[in-house]
């Protein structure tokens, strides 16, 4: 049956916050002796289970589809619980604290209905510390204790606490950030507000945020000034990075890898907690496309190849170092260094050989040609010649080189094999001997000319006797 005094409701308004006011409205001494007196608690009513929410219903006089939102309840075995359609991690839960906006109990206090102690409401934002802060009223959330009996009785507390209440929204800071608490509010809300972060779960879009803040924080990265109201908190920072996409994220994040051209090994360093938290989360489903995105990134923007994993195994190469392709081709590193300067791969640095990035696919080109070649020693043995005279051979442009001797780096210039080959068939072909019947028509040839030559213009003699 319905209630003797019953209440305005509220669409962001928790069922428990309803049920305190309630009991407040009508006299009960706390929401607990409310609800023994009806042999339940407020279990069901937070879960949403259906008898409970008519049950609200009839004493509410509440129409039952308009309390049917916001269920707060464990998603099962772990940490996770909902609230509403968004999945919030542990760390989210409120525990043993009213949370509330203090300038929005002053509102309510000033502009509700009915009994001042049951003016003020709970919004469902509230029931998470993924907000913190009001969107409405851009100041912080404040928690309060309460113990174990009180926990989730907020009308109990208004009606105990009202003159520190409304000193709370004078004094209450400001927030630096409520776009967070914006975005959280719409999971919440099940409204869509970011397609790139709203294909997570919401508790892992918000760890996402917090672990590229931590990244950009790490590194010295600075992408806003601080607000007015203090600091940007990491979850702020790195919202502001995230919220634009997965380009603006790796774009980040290249911009970093290209200022300290971290090496291979250094991956767990340079990436930190960022990947720590990947690493924890790998087996999840919700983490899934998460974790693609950093392996993505990952791969192409460092020289990491098969051997080396960044939460996956790597699946395609896309840099190497001139350390890894030194190992990989058996090259010394110097001559890989000068093989990409030369290719246009790389400016000359002062780098060492694993910082130094080389497109892979362009490497594998140059470096697989640079294997087929012989170097002046070997075509000096194979010729049997002096080294001297196989660089005269080159000077002269017989043999073309691919590698010409650098300076203070190698003493002898490279052939491709196959130019070579080609130059010793040559020499080896036999010499062309002409045939009798050749020989014959030489030499009548000759006469020829020579008989014509003495007989001058128009076939005649010279007529001078000797």
């Amino acid at each position: 049956m319905t209630l003797r005094v019953t209440l305005e409701y509220h669409h962001k308004e928790t069922r428990k916050s309803l049920l305190s006011r309630l009991a407040m409205a009508n006299s009960y001494r706390s929401l607990e002796a409310f609800l023994s007196l009806n042999g339940t608690s407020a279990l069901p009513f937070e879960r949403g289970e259906p008898q409970a929410i008519k049950r609200l219903s009839e004493w509410s006089g509440v129409p039952a589809e308009q309390l049917s939102c916001y269920n707060i309840k464990s998603s099962g075995v772990g940490s996770h619980w909902s609230l509403g359609p968004a999945l919030m991690s542990r760390d989210m839960r409120v525990g043993p604290y009213h949370r509330y906006c203090p300038k929005c109990v002053a509102a309510d206090l000033q502009h509700g209905r009915g009994r001042e102690q049951t003016r003020p409401y709970v919004r469902a934002a509230w029931m998470t510390r993924a907000v913190e802060a009001c969107v409405e009223h851009g100041c912080v959330i404040v928690e309060a204790a309460a113990d174990k009996k009180a926990q989730g009785d907020f009308a109990r507390y208004v009606a105990d606490n009202l003159e520190r209440l409304r000193e709370e929204a004078v004094t209450v800071p400001s927030a630096a950030s409520v776009e967070v608490a914006r975005y959280v509010e719409n999971r919440i809300h099940g409204k869509s507000s970011n397609d790139f972060l709203d294909q997570f779960e919401a508790y892992v879009a918000i760890d996402l945020c917090r672990n590229i803040g931590h990244f950009a924080i790490q590194h010295g990265l600075v992408e806003s000034a601080a607000a007015p109201g203090g600091e940007l908190s990491l979850v702020d920072y790195g919202f502001e990075i995230a919220c634009h996409g997965p380009e603006r994220i790796e774009a980040m994040i290249a911009e970093v890898i290209a200022r300290e051209r971290p090496f291979a090994i250094e991956m767990q360093g340079f990436f930190g907690k960022l990947r720590r938290w990947l690493l924890r989360n790998e087996d999840k489903d919700e983490f899934a496309g998460v974790i693609e995105l950093f392996q993505g990134i990952a791969e192409r923007n460092l020289p990491i190849g098969s051997d080396e994993t960044f939460v996956l195994p790597t699946r395609q190469r896309h840099l190497h170092s001139v350390r890894s392709a030194s190992i990989e081709y058996r090259m010394f590193e110097d001559r890989v260094y000068q093989l990409a300067i030369d290719a246009g791969l790389t400016e000359p640095t002062d780098l060492s050989s694993g910082r130094i990035y080389l497109d892979a696919q362009r490497t594998h080109d140059i470096l697989s040609v640079a294997l087929a070649t012989v170097t002046t020693p070997e075509i000096a043995s194979e010729l049997g010649i002096h080294i001297e005279r196989v660089r005269q051979m080159l000077d002269a442009n017989l043999l073309p080189r691919v590698e010409a001797a650098q300076d203070g780096t190698r003493i002898y210039s490279r052939v491709r094999r196959s130019d070579f080959d080609a130059f010793k068939k040559r020499l080896n072909a036999p010499m062309a001997t002409p045939t009798r019947a050749q020989a014959q028509a030489y030499k009548a040839l000759a006469d020829q000319k020579r008989r014509e030559s003495q007989q001058g213009p128009g076939g005649l003699g010279t007529g001078i006797r000797g």
